[in-house]
């Protein structure tokens, strides 16, 4: 099986697993509105949707990925403003790891699987650190929300 076929399962474990981490975070938390964990954690559960937003996540379907992406990206950016110092730096790689993928997937032509694969394998190799960030964003969750 050859790279452009299909992507590799820790790719695409390691995106499934981001969208994971955002999905409890969200599950997990509480309302308010100053940049503390509270506030974060009340922004996340005013937040409809992303749980379930990555449900069925197929990085292979470039049109169904980007209608998933686009949505969760708005909402990371949203959040990002209601969190506090220590939360930042892992929403902010969140955030980058979903605008790297869009763009990505954005510059594959449609129904391109091959492509789609090929570009998710590529924005999550870029990307190292966003397993230890969804870690720390689910962390956060368990210990402030």
């Amino acid at each position: 099986m050859g790279l452009l076929e299909t992507p590799s399962r820790s790719s695409r474990r390691t995106a499934v697993a981001a969208f994971v981490a955002v999905a409890l975070v969200v599950m997990a938390c509480g309302d308010d509105e100053d940049p503390t964990a509270a506030d974060l954690c009340d922004a996340l559960a005013d937040t409809e949707g992303v749980a379930t937003r990555f449900q069925g996540f197929d990085p292979t379907d470039p049109e169904a990925a980007l209608a998933q992406l686009r949505p969760a990206r708005i909402t990371l950016g949203d959040l990002l403003d209601e969190a506090p110092e220590e939360a930042r730096a892992d929403l902010t790689t969140e955030i980058d790891y979903l605008q790297d993928l869009i763009e990505a997937l954005e510059d594959v032509g449609p129904g391109d699987a091959s492509a789609a694969a090929t570009a998710v394998q590529s924005v999550t190799a870029a990307h190292p650190d966003v397993g230890a960030a969804a870690d720390g964003l689910t962390a956060f969750a368990q210990r402030e929300c």
